[in-house]
This record gives C-alpha cells, sequence and structure tokens, in this order.
C-alpha cells in the first residue's frame, strides 16, 4: 500500500502516459490497439536508380518483342524493382548472363553492387539511349550502341548525353580501344540475354 502522496502522483504518471497511447506495461485500453504491421505496407526500396527523371523514347523500327521487353527493364529499373529485373532474367532459359563471377542471383547480385556501380541507373540511361544490332553467334538488339567493335565518336556522344558514363569515363573507353561498361542485349522474340560490365 502505498502513501496517499505516493499513490497519487502514480495515477497522474500513469494516466499521462495512457493519453499518449503508450500505457507501459500492458496496462489500460491502449494495450488492446493493433498497429498495422510494417510488412502490410508496400516497401520502397533504395537505389541508385531512385529519383530519376527519365523517358524512354520511341524506337519505333524495334520489333514488338523487343520493345516491350526494353520497357519492362526500364519501368524497373527506374523503380527500383530489383526482384522484377530477376524475374525478366529468370525467363531466359538458356542461361542469362550477368557476371562472370559464381553468382547465380541476378536480382541479389544487382544489389550488392548497385551503390557502388550504379548499376540501376545506368541500366536505365543506357536503355534511352540508340541501339545496335549485333550478329555475335546470333542476330540481337544491343544497348549502348557503343557495343560494337568499332564504336565512333558520335557513339560515345550519345553514350555521355544518356547518362550512364561520364565524358572522362567515355574518353577512357576510346583510349583502351573498346566499350567495356554496361550493355544490354535482348534477342528477337524478347528474350533478355545479359546485362553484364567489363570486357
Amino acid at each position: 500500500m502505498f502513501p496517499p502522496r505516493v499513490a497519487t502522483g502514480l495515477l497522474v504518471l500513469l494516466t499521462s502516459l495512457g493519453a499518449g497511447g503508450c500505457t507501459p506495461w500492458g496496462l489500460g485500453p491502449s494495450a488492446r490497439h493493433v498497429t498495422t504491421p510494417a510488412t502490410s505496407r508496400p516497401a520502397t526500396e533504395a537505389c541508385s536508380a531512385a529519383g530519376l527523371d527519365l523517358k524512354l523514347p520511341d524506337e519505333p523500327k524495334l520489333p514488338p518483342a523487343v520493345a516491350r521487353t526494353r520497357h519492362e527493364l526500364f519501368d524497373a529499373a527506374s523503380a527500383c524493382d530489383f526482384d522484377s529485373l530477376g524475374t525478366i532474367a529468370g525467363r531466359n532459359t538458356a542461361g542469362f548472363g550477368f557476371t562472370s563471377g559464381t553468382e547465380t542471383d541476378p536480382a541479389a547480385y544487382w544489389r550488392s553492387v548497385d551503390a557502388k556501380q550504379r548499376t540501376l541507373e545506368r541500366l536505365a540511361r543506357i536503355l534511352t539511349g540508340p541501339y545496335v544490332v549485333t550478329n555475335q553467334g546470333s542476330r540481337a538488339f544491343a544497348w549502348p550502341n557503343t557495343y560494337t567493335d568499332a564504336p565512333t565518336a558520335s557513339d560515345y556522344a550519345a553514350l555521355v548525353r544518356s547518362g550512364a558514363y561520364t565524358q572522362a569515363e567515355a574518353d577512357a573507353f576510346r583510349k583502351d580501344g573498346s566499350y567495356y561498361g554496361y550493355r544490354v542485349s535482348i534477342a528477337p522474340d524478347g528474350t533478355w540475354q545479359f546485362f553484364t560490365v567489363g570486357d
């Protein structure tokens, strides 16, 4: 039994805490309130493409299946949707190319390198630039158009305009004699073949 003065102080304290919906030790009506679990709200994933203000220009000469996949990739990259990109990559039953390492999960790999390599930002930006038709084993549509045996100064200028790489980075590619930055390839049937970087 508390002395009257102490009991009154405790009552005031508990009442004031309860008024804020934060009654301690499960006391009072606020203990019965149910809050919405965090998992029930849509999660916004951060990535290098967050906040980009880009528009994907139309490419009327692309086969419809290629155009659809290009739009899917651009939309997913712009939305920082790693999982959707992984799903699109998984449609390639012949094997999707994304790294020369031992990783087997494209989405997990891109998450791990995105902050350092601006992976999703570069994917979105590259797809806004011009493409090239390749015939390395089979016909395909590739971005950027510097992904060719002999990229021109105009090709590198388009790469810089896209914002995927800086002028200094483009100059380094030219000095080294080839483009070894990020590149994307889509088969005529819309299959995403690869998104990779390096030699």
